[in-house]
Protein backbone atom coordinates (compact mmCIF):
# COMPACT_ATOMS: atom_id res chain seq x y z
CA UNK A 1 0.00 0.00 0.00
CA UNK A 2 1.28 3.46 -0.46
CA UNK A 3 1.87 6.10 2.02
CA UNK A 4 -0.57 8.20 2.52
CA UNK A 5 -0.55 11.59 0.97
CA UNK A 6 -0.81 14.60 3.40
CA UNK A 7 -3.21 17.36 2.57
CA UNK A 8 -1.05 20.19 1.08
CA UNK A 9 -3.73 22.58 0.18
CA UNK A 10 -4.65 22.43 3.77
CA UNK A 11 -2.38 20.58 6.73
CA UNK A 12 -4.97 21.25 8.83
CA UNK A 13 -7.28 18.90 7.69
CA UNK A 14 -7.74 14.93 7.63
CA UNK A 15 -7.29 13.08 4.25
CA UNK A 16 -9.46 10.72 2.83
CA UNK A 17 -7.60 8.06 5.02
CA UNK A 18 -7.72 9.70 7.98
CA UNK A 19 -11.53 11.02 7.88
CA UNK A 20 -12.26 7.35 7.32
CA UNK A 21 -10.01 6.07 10.29
CA UNK A 22 -11.60 8.71 12.09
CA UNK A 23 -15.25 7.89 11.07
CA UNK A 24 -14.75 4.25 12.41
CA UNK A 25 -13.26 4.98 15.80
CA UNK A 26 -15.91 7.52 16.17
CA UNK A 27 -18.63 4.67 15.26
CA UNK A 28 -17.17 2.13 17.66
CA UNK A 29 -17.62 4.54 20.72
CA UNK A 30 -21.41 5.67 20.53
CA UNK A 31 -20.79 7.55 23.83
CA UNK A 32 -19.44 9.97 22.00
CA UNK A 33 -22.85 10.80 19.47
CA UNK A 34 -25.60 8.88 21.29
CA UNK A 35 -27.85 10.72 23.45
CA UNK A 36 -29.20 7.21 24.97
CA UNK A 37 -25.91 6.14 26.17
CA UNK A 38 -26.22 6.30 30.20
CA UNK A 39 -22.24 7.81 29.95
CA UNK A 40 -23.34 10.26 27.33
CA UNK A 41 -23.32 13.21 29.38
CA UNK A 42 -20.15 12.05 31.66
CA UNK A 43 -17.37 14.44 30.27
CA UNK A 44 -14.22 12.50 31.79
CA UNK A 45 -15.75 9.15 30.08
CA UNK A 46 -16.14 11.08 26.93
CA UNK A 47 -12.37 12.91 27.33
CA UNK A 48 -10.63 9.61 27.31
CA UNK A 49 -12.75 8.16 24.32
CA UNK A 50 -11.02 11.25 22.40
CA UNK A 51 -7.94 10.78 23.90
CA UNK A 52 -7.65 6.92 23.07
CA UNK A 53 -8.67 8.27 19.51
CA UNK A 54 -5.93 10.35 19.29
CA UNK A 55 -3.72 8.28 20.49
CA UNK A 56 -4.91 5.42 17.67
CA UNK A 57 -4.20 7.89 14.76
CA UNK A 58 -0.74 8.74 15.99
CA UNK A 59 1.75 8.33 13.51
CA UNK A 60 5.51 8.56 13.93
CA UNK A 61 5.82 9.78 17.52
CA UNK A 62 3.97 12.60 16.24
CA UNK A 63 0.24 13.43 16.60
CA UNK A 64 -1.57 13.16 13.45
CA UNK A 65 -4.79 14.20 14.67
CA UNK A 66 -5.46 16.78 17.33
CA UNK A 67 -9.06 16.92 18.85
CA UNK A 68 -9.91 20.62 17.49
CA UNK A 69 -10.05 18.73 13.87
CA UNK A 70 -12.84 16.51 15.29
CA UNK A 71 -15.19 18.76 17.03
CA UNK A 72 -17.96 19.81 15.94
CA UNK A 73 -19.91 22.81 17.05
Amino acid sequence: MPPKKTNEADPNKLTKDETEALIGHVRDRDVLYNLAHKNYFRTDIKDNNWAEISSVMKKDGEWNLNISKCLIY
